[in-house]
């Protein structure tokens, strides 16, 4: 296998150019898209630190002095997310964001792309709850769950390994809001943990006890403070067995990446994946693109290739080629056929004998053996031609129309009998006789190989077959099934063409290349 060269990786990008050029649009658009409906949160923390120094004196607290590992920390941190801690601490944020406001409150931070679906969501969710026939009450106890659920979803507990201190952390779409929210819950739980040493103080040394009033007070003024809003530390800090160590304030940053840095990792990334998939479709391409593809694929000599934006003088290195190989080998007839229809047979043929009649000056006769492609482009055809001849309706002499000086055609005329069965008869191979002796070259354009048998019917009356391969539409399987049909016929094949040829490298970086 010949080694890949710069170049040749070259081709793939230009030629998958548009495969680059959208997925780079479509991922960089997604990103965008993306980053629209994302709402920047913010994170707020509050730390917490684990002392275990109880009031109370039971051999309980004494069991928990003892254990300081991690494992206390954890058990801590499940309290903070549990329904006692979480259900007081909804209570006191409800006067800053009310039951209704936990469906739509992304709203007021959104962007306006993303309102419109926030927008639409509240819609389906007010007709869901609708069809669910709550009353008042029970609609606002669904809403509460809601919104409890929802706290639930934003808080989150992280130990510090090796410690007894833990975090919480609360993500809101407000950065005010999420300190406040961080610190209520912080003193939620600082409250829960009071009232479990007020319960067993209560129940060892009764109510009259110091210590059980104090706990009361400690309550009382923990209670008044949960507002969420920043207090004196000491006073933060407070009597529970947990500490608050670390208020929390609203943080100035969203969490997460910037949002011009996710753009340009994204970019980055639809770099590679356009890249990635221009080799993908490349190498499952199956069509013909290059010279190479025909002499490799097919095993059969290359004749040329005619530019995709074809002029006369693209056909001269092509006609010169041609011409040169039929006068080495002594061919006069020559067919040119391809696999498909569209491929450019009749522009080829044309053009390969003009040049050879302008440029080189022989004596050529075109014969158009394609009745099929004037009932294609229902085109009514009033002089007699090939078939009208066949069909021993006309003579050969008075069929003939002169192009240039040197170029004549023999035009296909209208086939009233199956045009397969005319091509092989004897007639044809009477006029090919009569064609041989007035003129240098003939060209004998025909139907596709797949679309009809018309140039395997001619085959054997003439000395050589040119296969058209139209370059990104021939694919190379239904070319090789065409050749098995040629070689059972042991024709002659001269060589392809390349058609429709495209060079996908600019110039100025195919030469630097």
């Amino acid at each position: 296998m010949d080694e890949l060269t710069l170049r040749d990786y070259m081709k793939v990008l230009f030629r998958q150019k548009w495969v680059i050029i959208l997925c780079i649009i479509i991922v960089t658009l997604t990103v965008v898209v993306g980053l629209r409906f994302k709402t920047p949160s913010y994170a707020a923390s509050v730390k917490l630190l684990i002392s275990a120094q109880k009031q109370s004196e039971s051999p309980y607290y004494h069991d928990v002095i003892d254990y300081q590992n991690n494992q206390l920390v954890l058990t801590q941190s499940e309290v903070v997310i549990s329904r006692p801690v979480l259900d007081r601490a909804l209570k006191a944020i409800l006067p800053y964001k009310s039951i209704n406001d936990f469906v739509g409150y992304e709203r007021r931070f959104a962007s306006p792309l993303k309102q419109e679906w926030i927008d639409y969501q509240i819609k389906k969710f007010n007709e869901k709850l609708d069809t669910l026939g709550l009353t008042p009450s029970q609609r606002q106890s669904y809403l509460y769950e809601m919104a409890l659920d929802d706290l639930i979803k934003n808080v989150k507990v992280d130990p510090v390994r090796d410690t007894n201190v833990f975090t919480i952390t609360v993500t809101d779409f407000d950065p005010a809001g999420a300190a406040v929210i961080a610190n209520i819950i912080s003193r939620s739980y600082i409250i829960f943990d009071l009232e479990q040493q007020l319960a067993e103080m209560q129940q060892k040394y009764g109510e009259k006890n110091l210590a059980v009033s104090q706990l009361q007070d400690s309550i009382k003024a923990m209670t008044q403070n949960l507002t969420g809003q920043p207090l004196d530390n000491v006073e933060a800090i407070g009597p529970a067995s947990v500490k608050i160590i670390e208020q929390a304030y609203p943080p100035i940053e969203p969490k997460g990446p910037k949002k011009i840095i996710i753009l340009i990792l994204g970019i980055v990334m639809s770099i590679f994946l356009s890249l990635m998939l221009a080799f993908i479709f490349d190498y499952m391409d199956q069509t013909f693109r290059s010279p190479e593809d025909i002499e490799r694929f097919l095993g059969v000599p290359y004749l040329g290739s005619v530019p995709k934006r074809n002029k006369l003088f693209a056909f001269q290195n092509v006609a010169e080629q041609i011409y040169l190989l039929m006068k080495d080998k002594a061919i006069k007839t020559l067919i040119f056929t391809s696999t498909h229809r569209g491929e450019g047979v009749s522009t080829v043929s044309h053009n390969v004998a003009k040049n050879i009649a302008s440029t080189l000056g022989h004596r050529v006769l075109i014969i158009d053996a394609n009745p099929r492609q004037n009932l294609q482009r229902n085109k009514e055809v009033s002089a007699p031609g090939l078939f009208e001849i066949l069909e021993e309706k006309a003579d050969f002499g008075q069929c003939i129309q002169k192009i240039e000086e040197k170029l004549h055609i023999l035009p296909a005329g209208q086939a009233k009998l199956n045009p397969v069965l005319s091509l092989g008869s004897h007639l044809m191979a009477e006029i090919l006789k009569q064609a041989k002796e007035k003129y240098e070259i003939v060209l004998i354009d025909t139907d596709s190989l797949n679309n009809s048998k018309d140039a395997l019917g001619l085959s054997n009356a003439v000395e050589a077959v040119v296969l058209i391969v139209a370059e990104g539409r021939t694919r190379r399987h239904s070319v090789k099934i065409a050749l098995q049909g040629l070689n059972a016929m042991k024709v002659n094949l001269l060589g392809a063409i390349l058609n429709k040829r495209t060079f996908p490298i600019p110039k100025f970086v195919y030469e630097r290349v």
